[in-house]
């Protein structure tokens, strides 16, 4: 919000200065910053606690991603509630679905595995080859 947003758009993407800041976190922000996504459909892990950042969305409440850029003072604001002058990226739009409720015939462009060794347990690492039949490394 304070640094990637505030630069051009092809600027944004550069690895180089962004690799260091850039984790399993804070990678689809990442993506949305750079304009690189069309939609996001989110399936949280049901054991997890809600670690959306509010402030990635439109309004604070969860619908589109709407990323903000802004300085310091600006986060401040934000933070507190308070109005203050951001620039406002596309919507992205983005459906948050219970994995117990995913179900989804339309074909996706790109899949994310992400192997967490501190929010899964390791037991679940034996499902990697069978989801890796599913998706085309790239």
């Amino acid at each position: 919000m304070t640094d990637v947003l505030l630069r051009p758009i092809e600027d944004r993407g550069n690895l180089e200065v962004n690799c260091e800041k850039l984790n399993s976190g804070n990678f689809i922000a990442f993506a949305a910053a750079n304009r690189w996504l069309r939609s996001v459909v989110y399936i949280p892990n049901p054991r997890s606690h809600d670690d959306l950042m509010y402030y990635h969305f439109k309004n604070f409440t969860y619908g589109p991603l709407q990323l903000k850029g802004c300085d310091r003072k600006g986060l401040e604001a934000i933070a507190h509630n308070h109005e203050y002058p951001i620039a406002l990226e596309p919507e992205v739009p983005f459906k948050r679905i219970p994995a117990d409720e995913f179900q989804d015939l339309e074909v996706f462009s790109f899949a994310a595995l992400c192997q967490s060794p501190g929010f899964t347990p390791e037991a679940s690492d034996r499902l990697i080859p069978v989801i890796m039949e599913y998706i085309q490394p790239i």
